[in-house]
């Protein structure tokens, strides 16, 4: 997921080149893929791994996370490309780091393990 974080930088940063050098692209949509995708990707990927890598886990997201990291490119794809759906990205992202809750509160708040 953390290579999917960085396409999504690169996909914003392109985006906001060809939004300067054209004029024919909103500068906001090169906005939204940075902070939408590559930010919520990058996040979620890396508040997953150290989770799991800190308290002795395997290293394998699961359905939730894999869940989780879907929604969240959902959003950014939506927030990109539907503006007038954004309620819905917005609503998809916060989905995201409540699942990311839900799987990981007992995790923090339980006992360290090895699998």
């Amino acid at each position: 997921v953390l290579y999917m974080g960085y396409l999504w930088l690169v996909a914003g940063l392109a985006l906001r080149g060809i939004s300067l050098l054209t004029g024919r692209l909103p500068e906001i949509t090169a906005l939204h893929a940075i902070t939408v995708g590559a930010l919520g990707c990058l996040s979620i990927g890396m508040m997953t791994r150290v989770a799991l890598g800190h308290t002795g886990r395997s290293l394998k997201a699961g359905r939730i996370m894999s869940t989780a990291l879907l929604t969240v490119n959902v959003a950014a794809l939506l927030r990109m490309c539907a503006p007038s759906l954004l309620s819905l990205a917005a609503l998809l992202w916060a989905l995201a780091f409540v699942l990311y809750l839900v799987k990981f509160v007992p995790v923090h708040l339980g006992p360290l393990r090895v699998d």
